[in-house]
């Protein structure tokens, strides 16, 4: 990867989930030092390990906008009873707090933030937190509030 490479958008969106392809493109993230603002993975059905792999070496990266729709975050599918996790939503919320400039705009719709059979709100109060957070400068803000 070229060290202080220019790139500034990625999008990865599309319809197929591609879980190993995006686990080799987040392993060269890692390895790359670029002033990424905008990231979209609309579409792709990604679950918590391929999110948490794509987003933790972007944590550095000034990302403005992030394009997560239609992907398992919290590691919960509409149907079915997996365990319900933040780790992804808290490396979110570390983007939308972070001093020095955070994201603008993100999309999380279509993921299953409240869970499936049972509502959680703890995504929600996660979420709240980083909005009251004197760093936030979100502009756009698109969410699932139902359950699933």
């Amino acid at each position: 990867c070229i060290r202080d490479s220019s790139l500034t958008r990625v999008d990865l969106s599309g319809t197929r989930a591609l879980p190993r392809e995006i686990k080799l493109l987040s392993d060269g993230f890692g390895h790359c030092k670029f002033p990424l603002r905008e990231l979209s993975v609309n579409g792709r059905g990604l679950g918590l390990e391929s999110c948490a792999s794509l987003l933790e070496p972007l944590r550095d990266c000034p990302l403005e906008v992030l394009e997560l729709r239609k992907n398992d975050i919290c590691g919960v599918k509409p149907t079915g009873r997996e365990p319900f996790s933040t780790y992804v939503l808290k490396i979110i919320c570390e983007l939308i707090a972070r001093p020095g400039g955070g994201l603008l705009k993100l999309n999380l719709q279509e993921n299953s933030l409240l869970g499936n059979d049972v509502y959680s709100s703890e995504a929600v109060v996660l979420l709240v937190e980083a909005l009251k957070s004197e760093h936030c400068r979100l502009e756009e803000l698109h969410l699932p509030l139902q359950a699933s």
